[in-house]
């Protein structure tokens, strides 16, 4: 079974889990899951992730929204258009 390995400062207390093992079925990852807190990035509004571990027995501590993190500037900037600096 392939598990990520984040950097060394996290190491003893953090494991990257790949989405397609989650969906797999494979019991390694679905045992890091487990009774375990998680940060889900769902690539769409699916929320497959966030679903995947909640179904795994996780508790989903903060989840993220790529969408979300890129629109958000975009709408942003478009509700506030006086915010905006104003070119030469």
């Amino acid at each position: 079974m392939m598990m990520l390995r984040p950097c060394a400062a996290l190491k003893d207390t953090t494991v990257l889990v790949p989405l397609l093992l989650l969906v797999l079925g494979d019991e390694a990852a679905r045992a890091a899951v487990a009774d375990s807190r998680a940060i889900t990035i769902d690539g769409c509004k699916l929320a497959c992730a966030t679903k995947l571990v909640k179904e795994s027995g996780g508790e989903i501590t903060r989840d993220y929204a790529v969408l979300d993190v890129i629109l958000f500037p975009l709408r942003w900037s478009r509700r506030n258009r006086d915010s905006r600096p104003v070119g030469r």
